[in-house]
């Protein structure tokens, strides 16, 4: 695969203006899945996600990044929020569902969660909770990358939760 730089513009909320981040469609290959399995749009989604999640990282409080991409090409992004005393968080996923609902999109195209560690500068590409599937069923027919051991693969949200409540 050849590399090449791509612009995406990232929608930010609060009054804050757009974000353009540069991402490359060749992945970085420290402690990273397969992605053969996946085209150059969803490798790009993943790109922007590790930049996302390696750029917000605080050490305790966040370390996963979700990009949300909608039908129309909008780019929105969630980090997670964990405080281990009392034990809550909020899923990345959710943020970036939310951001884009509130922007006015309604239909998704694909979601991406990654899993910064600092310690050894890699990434993951994690699976959704089963909280987050549930919501994002309601968001079909969007399709979710998501990690089977160190492959990768896109699959409809239809397909992680068949039996969704809805």
């Amino acid at each position: 695969m050849t590399s090449a730089n791509t612009e995406i513009k990232v929608k930010s909320v609060m009054g804050r203006s757009d974000k353009i981040r540069k991402c490359t469609t060749e992945p970085s290959v420290k402690n990273m899945q397969n992605v053969s399995n996946l085209n150059i749009e969803e490798q790009k989604l993943i790109e922007l996600a590790k930049a996302h999640a390696k750029e917000c990282f605080r050490p305790g409080i966040t370390s996963m990044a979700a990009v949300l991409r909608t039908a129309d090409g909008k780019f929105f992004t969630g980090i997670n929020i964990k405080y281990k005393k009392v034990w809550k968080c909020i899923c990345a996923e959710r943020v970036a569902i939310a951001k884009a609902l509130e922007a006015g999109e309604t239909i998704f195209d694909t979601i991406v969660t990654v899993k910064y560690e600092d310690e050894d500068d890699s990434f993951t590409v994690v699976n959704m909770c089963g909280e987050c599937r549930q919501i994002a069923i309601f968001h079909k027919p969007l399709k979710v990358i998501v990690g089977e051991g160190n492959n990768l693969r896109s699959l409809s949200i239809r397909e992680i939760i068949p039996y969704a409540y809805e």
